[in-house]
């Protein structure tokens, strides 16, 4: 076996002022047998220190992405056995290295999941699962984060069967994270709550984090899964739950921030909830329809809001989400199906679709303070 002590020094003098000599080393290294499990028994080290522990982790993976499925024969496979060691103690490693690592080890199954999912390791999801569902706190965050990238893999391959494989894994798990989502929804109104009620208290503060972090992971999946998991007609029903609960959430969020003492814990959250609504619509038009009249309601009392407090020099909401807001539009009138959300029911194309978009969009938006922000 590899001498683990040495790989230590390794790691250890690439983050050194020279380090050099021990990157060139660290690169010979990656190609030798047994490598990925002395790096692995020096990240799952808590004696370790943590700087170094995150080394460990980013070789690693590393390590899996050039390794695991080699394109050239000149290139040496990870051995079977060290895959085997790999599938059995990475998951274990997720829930137990400090946040920082753990996004390169979550990165780290999910490439080994484009290659061994569903016929070497079929548990993988399951298990993932199962674990989202069971625990709470950084446990279920680590849960989410493995299954983001697991699904981030498996949504970028390109096979018929490889396709039919993702979505049947989308409306396996569907119910399951839209439920985790909209619980953690409840979590941050509830804690918000109880923060304007008393301030001092942080650990509700604690909890408030965490349920975000929750939130936006469980977000991410739902949008690669209404991105790329379902086709129009199929996913209809979903999508359409996911937007409409989007838009409330979207609102609630937006609402409740002015409440707490740091107004940018929830920004990111409101961020991503911006962003899966604007890109979402413009993918599955139909299933928007049902909430296409609040949503553009809701965008044009961002957008306008947004530009008051830029002139009064205060940003609220975050500068990324009104810019997201005023991009929807752009998208939304660009887009050459937009009339047939204004007119569903008309399957005959208007001959100016530009100037119906645009009156209807018009009664949604002062245009005087777009002006106002453009000059």
């Amino acid at each position: 076996d590899m001498n683990a002590a040495y790989v230590f020094e390794v790691l250890n003098s690439s983050l050194s002022s020279q380090p050099e000599p021990a990157l060139k080393k660290l690169s010979e290294l990656e190609y030798q047998d047994q490598f990925s499990v002395a790096l692995y028994n020096i990240a799952n080290d808590k004696s370790v220190q943590p700087h170094i522990i995150l080394m460990a982790s980013i070789c690693l993976k590393n390590v899996i992405f050039k390794r695991w499925k080699v394109a050239s024969r000149n290139q040496a496979a990870l051995s079977d056995d060290e895959k085997l060691f790999l599938r059995q103690c990475l998951p274990h490693l997720l829930f137990n290295t400090d946040s920082k690592s753990a996004i390169h080890i979550a990165l780290a199954l999910g490439r080994i999941a484009r290659f061994e999912f569903p016929q070497i390791w079929p548990q993988l999801i399951p298990s993932l699962i199962e674990s989202v569902t069971n625990s709470q706190g950084q446990q279920k965050n680590r849960s989410l984060l493995g299954l983001f990238h697991v699904i981030a893999e498996l949504s970028q391959k390109r096979l018929r069967q490889d396709r039919d494989t993702f979505t049947q894994v989308c409306n396996q798990i569907f119910d399951l994270l839209y439920g985790s989502w909209t619980f953690h929804i409840q979590e941050i109104i509830v804690i918000s709550e109880n923060i304007k009620n008393d301030k001092s208290n942080t650990q509700n503060y604690d909890l408030l984090f965490n349920a975000c972090e929750c939130v936006k992971l469980s977000l991410r999946i739902l949008k690669r899964m209404c991105k790329l998991g379902f086709s129009r007609e199929e996913g209809v029903e979903k999508v359409s739950r996911t937007i409409a609960t989007a838009i409330s959430a979207f609102k609630n969020f937006h609402s409740i921030q002015s409440q707490l003492v740091d107004i940018t814990i929830l920004e990111a959250v409101i961020y991503k909830h911006c962003a899966f609504i604007s890109t979402i619509c413009l993918i599955h038009f139909e299933a928007c329809i049902p909430s296409f009249a609040e949503m553009l309601e809701t965008f044009h009392s961002i957008t306008c809001q947004g530009i008051q407090k830029v002139n009064d020099e205060i940003m609220f909401p975050s500068q990324r989400t009104m810019i997201r807001s005023i991009l929807f539009y752009k998208n939304l009138l660009e887009s050459t199906e937009f009339p047939r959300l204004l007119n569903p029911n008309n399957n005959k194309k208007p001959t100016d679709d530009s100037s119906i978009s645009t009156i209807t969009v018009s009664s949604y938006l002062s245009i005087p303070q777009l002006h106002s922000i453009t000059e």
